[in-house]
């Protein structure tokens, strides 16, 4: 188990507080023992990840879909809990372990190389469509901005007969029609 201080080491190679959250699931991970299919950043993380920083969260939200959360060592680090977030104050680290199962297509996930190891984060495609839905059953209209800007960075990556189904099965085919126009991808 690595220490606090080499912990530290790994954090302060980051180059910004985007890659400084990346670096940390993936010395976790790392430390852990998990295997890349062990855990996935999900939400507002994996959203910050594919904008590279253009939103920010101040939290990691990780999908774990192994038996147990590595506790011991971020108890080693320092890390306190509370329900169901770990967070380290000194570190400005915050990890949100979200209630696993990942609801999306684990197949369109995307594995991003760090010094420290793999770290699988959430599909474009599904982090598009599950902000339609807070927009519109949730009322976030900020959520429907998230989606906007994903949109337009890749969609000339999107699958969108993906996207189309998925709207379909969260009830947000009109919020998606109307986002493909705004975009210019009808």
């Amino acid at each position: 188990m690595s220490s606090i201080d080499e912990l530290r080491e790994a954090l302060d190679r980051a180059g910004s507080p985007t890659e400084r959250r990346l670096y940390f699931v993936a010395f976790l991970m790392r430390d852990a023992g998990w295997k890349v299919d062990d855990a996935i950043v999900v939400g507002g993380s994996a959203i910050e990840i594919y904008t590279s920083g253009r939103y920010t969260t101040g939290d990691i939200d990780l999908v774990v879909t192994v038996p147990s959360l590595p506790d011991r060592i971020l108890r080693s680090w320092g890390f306190r809990e509370q329900g169901r977030i770990r967070y380290h104050d000194e570190l400005a680290i915050v990890v949100d372990f979200v209630k696993p199962p990942y609801t999306g297509d684990p197949d369109r996930c995307q594995v991003l190389t760090t010094p420290y190891g793999p770290v699988r984060i959430a599909a474009i495609e599904d982090l598009l469509v599950k902000r339609l839905a807070s927009a519109k059953h949730w009322r976030r209209p900020e959520d429907l901005e998230h989606a906007k800007i994903l949109a337009v960075l890749y969609r000339d990556r999107i699958a969108w007969d993906y996207v189309a189904e998925q709207a379909a099965r969260y009830n947000v085919e009109d919020v998606m029609a109307n986002l493909r126009a705004a975009i210019g991808r009808e």
